[in-house]
């Protein structure tokens, strides 16, 4: 987990296509430990969370000077790189079921408790979450995975919610109208498969997306294996 003070320093690259024209941004900070990179493809509010992660940071020279330097090989690279991306996902055999806004519903609450979690397998990989409760809804832990957002993301999020904060997260309507709402009867899986356990995908903290929602949907729809 990175904390807010062992942020160093930041750059940001400006990504272009062969026409010289930005495609997208990337938000790389040094750390004392692990480096953060950010990218505007991937966050609909890159513009807020850059801002308020290079709160009190200085630019990164070396970080700039090193990228220059290597601009021209690593710019070939990654249009042979994204050529074939493209023409692997346009021979795909399989169609996607598209996830849509009207499968969720943002509940408010107010943070009792946030964790980030690491968790480590038999087979030496790490995986990471994120669980938090509610103060309306002790009975529920909220998790979210790596799965869907990043560990950056993730450990991003950890750092903005704090105990007492107002915030809406994004759950499934369907979890919600079975265990929140109580609208439609729990089956047998439901009562013994982590009942007491609700995915959320988005979070908010008052006019701050954190984790947003169109971005989520966006992501999951694309093709397998883009991300």
């Amino acid at each position: 987990m990175i904390a807010r003070q062992d942020l160093i320093a930041y750059y940001e690259d400006l990504n272009r296509n062969k026409n010289d024209v930005i495609t997208s941004r990337t938000l790389r900070i040094k750390t004392s430990s692990k480096p953060i990179k950010i990218n505007s493809n991937y966050y609909n509010n890159y513009e807020e969370l850059k801002n308020e992660l290079k709160k009190g940071l200085v630019k990164d020279k070396e970080g700039e000077l090193k990228k220059a330097k290597t601009w021209m090989l690593g710019f070939g690279i990654g249009i042979i790189l994204f050529s074939t991306l493209i023409i692997v996902f346009s021979v795909n055999p399989f169609k996607l079921v598209e996830k849509t806004r009207a499968e969720y519903i943002f509940l408010d609450g107010t943070v009792q408790r946030i964790e980030f979690e690491t968790h480590r397998s038999s087979k030496n990989s790490t995986s990471y979450s994120l669980s938090l409760k509610l103060k309306e809804n002790p009975d529920f832990t909220f998790k979210i995975s790596d799965n869907i957002w990043s560990m950056e993301a993730l450990n991003l999020t950890s750092q903005f919610f704090r105990a007492g904060d107002s915030i809406s997260i994004a759950i499934r309507k369907e979890d919600y109208q079975k265990k929140i709402s109580q609208a439609i009867p729990l089956n047998f899986w439901d009562k013994h498969n982590n009942y007491s356990s609700i995915s959320f995908v988005a979070a908010h903290k008052e006019d701050s997306v954190i984790l947003d929602l169109a971005t989520y949907i966006q992501l999951k729809n694309k093709p397998p294996g883009f991300w």
